[in-house]
């Protein structure tokens, strides 16, 4: 096999470049943990769902679907999601770590009882998806007497 003299420069080169970029960042001198413990930065994550103020009845549901404390993707995602005033988020993490969990919780915590109308509204796009959420939300909120779950979808009247 030949390699033209010049490709090989240039792939030494960057090959050195990517080397001292990566030693920059792997050496860095940010704490992250410190951020993630002031409450008011953006990379503020919890250790326990007590930590989130929430319902006890809501909190009851939570530790009966066997959430003993959050996951990686709950600890970063919930503390946004909870914000006041609301804010957006995109999160993306593999099937199964809990994304469903953190948008329903997020979701049932700000229902208030009181008020009888409709106060969450949540899309899928398949009824697959929305029965699987829907589920979620019936078993986060079964202890909530004040919480009702509702589908529109086909065939539901």
């Amino acid at each position: 096999m030949h390699i033209c003299p010049h490709f090989a420069e240039d792939l030494a080169e960057s090959s050195l470049l990517n080397k001292l970029l990566h030693t920059s960042l792997v050496e860095s001198s940010h704490h992250v943990e410190v951020l993630q413990q002031d409450p008011s930065s953006p990379l503020f994550s919890i250790r326990t769902f007590e930590e989130l103020h929430l319902k006890k009845e809501l909190l009851q549901g939570v530790y009966t679907m066997g959430f003993n404390r959050p996951s990686k993707i709950q600890a970063n995602a919930l503390p946004i999601l909870m914000a006041h005033p609301p804010q957006n988020l995109i999160a993306q993490s593999q099937s199964g770590t809990g994304k469903t969990a953190a948008f329903v919780l997020a979701m049932l915590s700000r229902v208030k009882g009181a008020e009888r109308y409709p106060q969450c509204l949540c899309l899928a796009p398949t009824y697959e998806l929305a029965l699987q959420i829907g589920h979620v939300a019936e078993k986060m909120g079964r202890f909530c007497n004040d919480i009702r779950v509702t589908y529109a979808v086909q065939g539901n009247r």
